[in-house]
């Protein structure tokens, strides 16, 4: 291994095994590990969002897991901002760190470096907030197209956190996103080497289902119990507990619950190949320490198959 920090960010879908690989490899490189998982920051979330078990924890140094209340906003440049601040300390005592998680635009933001960003007061993000909840998304896509027509066109107009996080940042500022957004960034400045991780599609299906049922098993129900009077709130819109709201509310059973979730976790799952599919590294359909570890020395691995 040369003296050059190095950042390997280990990429998959959910349940693809980056867990594992990103212990296996930061026990034999002596290497901290960065949770790149935009729900495990959560102290109160634990089960729904498969953080890893206490076991896992012990066996090697994790950080950002755990670490902020669900009532706190969160967002990926928060995340970035923080994970940048791990890195630079770990990079004192090592040469290597090691990032895993399903977050393609946590880790972009980290990697590619952030424009700055107008604070934003509380009373406009909420006054968004109940614009979505009184009006929907058309209204907040309407808003959208009429005050930043560019951006409109290259975002998620499904997903309402990004339309309010949008519509926010430019009532705050008086700029349209797509200026901020054109902001000057900063790169992260250590060397960097993909792992991408990229099961076959059966294996993960089977994989996600296992996963789905050792929830279930380990007490997903009554995890998302206790929570359930905090369901309006952004980290609990989230796979894994949102289907689980209208069995509290009698309105499906366990069984259609279960059912959902394992759907939903593998449309996510597809999300996040496609979004993967961009990335330059190694590609690897299971794990493969010696191989990865090979990688990130050189830069150069073959992968060899019957």
């Amino acid at each position: 291994m040369g003296t050059e920090p190095t950042v390997i960010v280990i990429a998959g879908p959910t349940a693809s095994g980056k867990t594992d690989l990103a212990i296996a490899l930061s026990q034999k490189l002596d290497a901290p590990i960065i949770s790149a998982d935009s729900r495990q920051v959560y102290r109160e979330l634990d089960v729904g969002v498969a953080r890893p078990s206490s076991e896992q924890l012990a066996a090697a140094p994790h950080h950002l897991i755990g670490y902020v209340g669900i009532e706190e906003p969160y967002s990926a440049g928060r995340w970035a901002r923080d994970a940048r601040a791990v890195l630079d300390a770990s990079f004192a005592e090592t040469r290597t760190c090691i990032i895993a998680g399903g977050s393609g635009l946590h880790v972009q933001s980290l990697l590619d470096g952030l424009p700055v960003m107008p604070e934003v007061p509380v009373e406009i993000r909420q006054h968004f907030h109940a614009v979505y909840v009184e009006r929907g998304l058309l209204n907040l896509q309407a808003a959208l197209r009429q005050r930043d027509p560019a951006y409109a066109e290259v975002v998620d107009l499904a997903n309402p956190h990004r339309l309010m996080r949008a519509l926010a940042a430019m009532e705050a500022s008086g700029e349209t996103f797509t200026a901020l957004r054109a902001r000057p960034r900063t790169p992260l400045p250590y060397r960097q080497r993909w792992v991408i991780m990229e099961p076959p599609r059966h294996m993960l299906y089977d994989r996600i289902g296992a996963r789905v049922e050792g929830m279930l098993a380990r007490g997903l129900v009554e995890e998302a119990c206790r929570l359930y009077d905090l369901r309006h709130l952004d980290a609990l819109q989230t796979i894994g507990y949102r289907e689980l709201w209208p069995v509290f509310d009698g309105e499906a059973t366990l069984t259609e619950a279960t059912e959902r979730i394992k759907h939903s976790t593998r449309q996510y799952a597809r999300r996040q190949t496609t979004w993967n599919q961009r990335l330059s590294g190694l590609r690897l359909t299971q794990p493969e320490i010696d191989t990865t570890v090979a990688y990130v020395t050189n830069g150069e691995a073959r992968v060899e198959r019957d």
